[in-house]
């Protein structure tokens, strides 16, 4: 393994989790507010909570595997 593994993981998970956080947001809540589905703001935001768990969960192995192949 080489020295600075790591700090490449942590920072394409990073990078990734928080692009996509950004996203899943600000796609979400306008296209749920613009329809008439009832739905409160506070499940619009475990939505976007499971969102990024579910991004964290596989931007990790992805980085992993990224930084066995560099």
């Amino acid at each position: 393994m080489a020295a600075g593994h790591e700090d490449l993981v942590a920072r394409f998970v990073i990078g990734v989790v928080c692009v996509s956080a950004i996203i899943f947001f600000s796609a979400v809540v306008p296209a749920i507010l613009a329809t008439d589905i009832p739905v409160k703001m506070w499940h619009l935001l475990v939505i976007w909570v499971e969102r990024v768990a579910l991004t964290i969960v596989l931007a990790t192995p992805l980085a992993h595997l990224v930084a066995a192949l560099t």
